[in-house]
């Protein structure tokens, strides 16, 4: 009993197929046992990654500021304008490094313009945290600028001040605090 073509043909399908899955099978096996806690497709490196785009924006923008009080000597770094010139600035350095490195997806670029945008509101409060490394860093008058000037713990967003702590309100020392009344009969 002879085959027909198409019973021929059907077995080189099947016979092609097998191949293919058992070759499949066999790379997804290397991947696996190449891949690790920190390999090409792990997401604790994805993470890391991320990360890293994050806090490589947080450090463009320091970097730019602190070229920019070192060269210029301009310490005012709470004005609208300083704060979109730094932007404009560590955004422009920032897209020529993802350039630079190849970093075509669009998380890490946002992960990125996150960390410069952070560091743009939030790097007053570094006067507060860290007082010592950055007079030497930077100044001892910006932060000193900074702590008469500012407000711990909070964003600076077109020249006010958006606190980060939630509950009651920080008491204001400009506003001299009543003390409780007590009548007694």
């Amino acid at each position: 009993m002879t085959n027909s073509p198409q019973d021929d043909f059907q077995a080189r399908l099947n016979r092609i197929n097998t191949a293919h899955q058992d070759a499949a099978e066999e790379r997804q096996q290397h991947r696996q046992d190449k891949a690790g806690l920190l390999g090409h497709d792990s997401r604790a490196r994805y993470v890391l990654a991320l990360l890293g785009a994050l806090v490589s924006g947080v450090l463009v923008l320091f970097i730019v500021r602190y070229v920019r009080m070192q060269l210029i000597g301009d310490l005012n770094t709470s004005s609208v304008s300083s704060i979109l010139t730094d932007l404009a600035i560590s955004l422009a350095v920032s897209w020529a490094i993802r350039n630079a490195l190849q970093l075509k997806d669009p998380e890490y670029n946002a992960a990125q313009s996150i960390g410069v945008t952070l560091m743009a509101f939030g790097m007053h409060n570094l006067a507060f945290w860290a007082p010592g490394p950055m007079a030497a860093l930077l100044s001892p008058t910006w932060v000193y600028h900074q702590q008469q000037n500012g407000v711990p713990n909070s964003l600076l967003v077109a020249g006010q001040y958006i606190p980060l702590t939630w509950g009651a309100p920080a008491h204001d020392p400009a506003e001299p605090e009543l003390p409780a009344v007590v009548y007694r009969n």
